[in-house]
């Protein structure tokens, strides 16, 4: 049976791999392997899916959540046909969706693809601009979207080129967005403008002093000691019933700890791979990060300690189940932790230990653990004495910071630095009396 449970954990990590997030398949999928082993058979058959999706269903449309258990199967017995020649592969019209009492969903336009339009060359343009700056690294999710929009606009005006009147009109769309926002849908377009202008000259590049408006960084939550103890604490109020509930507690409680000390994104955290985690010479390593970047992030020796204790509980969780997974921290199942599902249960621990007021959409992030640490690194520096201007590109390094500027950001976010700065300034202009 764990062979059936191994092909599960291998299908949804192939299916996540493609960017299918599948929540609600894997927990459906994951009730259904249990279900298989309570029935003691190894290999799929249409008589016991058609069994299990028929079974226990309290959605508001009865037979549309059986029709979505079944095809949750089909879709994971097409996979396990190639693995397991048993395999029965549910047929449609089994139970059949019931689509005709739905309200039908608008398409999101991905694309302009219309070979008829006069638009479509301005489409294709996008997907091009798009492949070739995500080629060089670029992640670009707003701003695909974004112009994605742009490009369905200008379909609808019938627009063949970028013109500045067009492209000043869609960014200002939404009369309820903030000025930042204008600019911002702007300056993708002006982007892309520039780019495009040379295979139409006929392109209009909006020019900076169009909805001009200064980008403010959001000024970061410098946590103190004992609010990093409590949301520490908070992990363990984290809901148990279950090995499962104790393996998540395990897990957040060494995720929050390693992100206040390391200084890591939250991205790279929760996609650090066994491979990744150097727990003898206590060295991490960070692959793909942010713009492609690649970087090693040492670890202190207590770091590794709590690392290796949690690394023990995960392979205990995961062995006793048949499961194995590529990723250090995992879910009860043995997935990737989803980013969207740490931010949640951060912002309710918050809540729990007085940072954030109940129903309060603001406060403390958990990216500010990531300030935390590059303000408490400076200040130890200008308390010991050191050249910060010398050995600030080190940190911006450590932080995989493009560029040192982003670094020195921090020195006018937090006043307590300024004031140390100017107190070793003025120290070396007495000393130079």
């Amino acid at each position: 049976m764990n062979k059936l449970r191994k092909a599960l954990q291998d299908y949804l990590a192939q299916r996540r791999a493609s960017g299918v997030k599948l929540r609600s398949a894997g927990h459906a999928l994951l009730r259904f392997v249990c279900f298989m082993e309570r029935r003691r058979c190894s290999y799929i058959t249409t008589a016991l899916a058609v069994e299990w999706s028929m079974q226990g269903s309290h959605a508001k449309s009865q037979n549309l959540a059986q029709a979505q258990c079944l095809g949750f199967v089909r879709e994971f017995a097409k996979y396990m046909a190639t693995i397991d020649p048993r395999t029965e592969i549910p047929p449609y019209g089994v139970l059949p969706h019931p689509t005709k009492h739905l309200q039908p969903k608008k398409k999101k336009t991905k694309a302009i693809e219309m070979t008829d339009s006069p638009a479509h060359d301005l489409g294709q343009a996008i997907n091009d601009y798009l492949a070739m700056r995500r080629a060089l690294g670029f992640k670009l999710r707003l701003c695909g979207n974004a112009l994605r929009e742009f490009s369905s606009f200008m379909h609808e005006r019938a627009a063949e080129y970028v013109t500045i009147k067009l492209a000043m009109e869609w960014a200002q769309q939404r009369a309820t967005s903030k000025p930042s926002t204008w600019a911002q849908r702007l300056g993708y377009v002006r982007d892309f403008a520039k780019f495009r202008i040379a295979t139409d000259p006929r392109t209009e590049i909006p020019t900076w002093d169009l909805l001009p408006c200064a980008s403010q960084r959001t000024r970061p939550y410098l946590y103190s000691e004992e609010e990093i103890r409590a949301l520490l604490d908070a992990t363990s109020t984290l809901p148990v019933s279950s090995a499962a509930g104790v393996l998540r507690r395990q897990t957040y409680y060494c995720l929050i700890g390693l992100l206040s000390v390391s200084g890591m994104r939250i991205s790279e955290a929760v996609n650090l791979k066994m491979s990744d985690v150097d727990l003898d010479n206590g060295v991490l390593t960070v692959a793909d990060g942010k713009f492609g970047k690649s970087r090693l992030v040492p670890i202190h020796c207590t770091t590794q300690k709590v690392l290796s204790n949690y690394k023990s509980a995960r392979d205990e969780y995961l062995g006793i189940r048949g499961f194995s997974s590529e990723y250090f921290f995992v879910t009860h199942f043995g997935g990737r932790i989803d980013t969207a599902d740490v931010r949640r249960k951060f912002y309710s621990m918050s809540r729990s230990v007085g940072l954030r007021n109940e129903g309060q959409n603001r406060g403390p992030r958990i990216h500010d653990l990531r300030h935390r640490y590059a303000v408490t690194t400076l200040l130890q520096w200008y308390r010991d004495g050191e050249d910060v201007e010398r050995k600030l590109p080190l940190l911006s390094t450590y932080l995989g910071h493009v560029k040192v500027k982003d670094t020195y950001w921090y020195l006018t976010a937090c006043p307590e630095l300024m004031g140390q700065a100017v107190r070793l300034l003025e120290q070396r202009w007495e000393e130079n009396q």
